[in-house]
């Protein structure tokens, strides 16, 4: 199965998710077109990463606090099935 995001006249498709995941993801966004950049869409994944730096070295790296309950848990278990 594969989810479709259609913006226009591109085409992009997601392999390996099943069409429960898919609906989710759609219902959850909506539009493509909701967010100006991909950017925006990963941060409302909550896959947007964020790096601490001290003075001129980085410190940490870890993912955002952001995004929504339900595309993180879609995201972690998009990602798992795809692992095994």
């Amino acid at each position: 199965m594969a989810i479709q995001c259609c913006a226009g006249p591109r085409s992009e498709q997601i392999y390996s998710i099943g069409p429960i995941a898919s609906a989710t993801i759609i219902a959850a966004i909506g539009s493509i077109d909701n967010f100006s950049s991909a950017a925006q869409l990963k941060s409302y994944f909550g896959w947007a990463p964020v790096r601490e730096q001290t003075g001129t070295s980085f410190d940490r790296s870890h993912l955002t606090r952001g995004g929504t309950r339900t595309m993180k848990q879609m995201m972690f278990l998009v990602v798992t099935q795809m692992i095994s």
